[in-house]
């Protein structure tokens, strides 16, 4: 996803899953872009970041953990803790 092609479709409302790709999408908001988190499930919190320009709200973009996220964060018990995120993601 490039600023571009947000900057050309008119995307009011965009959802992003994986990590990196949010990173790189923070990166690209301006100065009276503001943030909010809410969880949505336990232990499972969306972040959205509203991007204002002159004109008013331009993008609303929500961030929600990618239930795999946990493969490359393991733990001991990292399946279970992966299947459970994906369990509550989806409920």
């Amino acid at each position: 996803m490039t600023r571009t092609i947000l900057d050309l479709l008119p995307l009011p409302l965009l959802i992003v899953t994986g990590s990196c790709p949010w990173k790189n999408y923070l990166s690209t908001l301006s100065t009276s872009a503001r943030h909010m988190k809410v969880p949505i499930a336990e232990g499972v919190v969306a972040t959205f970041a509203l991007d204002f320009s002159l004109r008013g709200l331009k993008h609303i973009t929500c961030h929600i953990p990618h239930p795999e996220s946990l493969f490359y964060h393991k733990t001991l018990q990292w399946e279970q803790d992966s299947m459970s995120l994906a369990l509550r993601t989806d409920s």
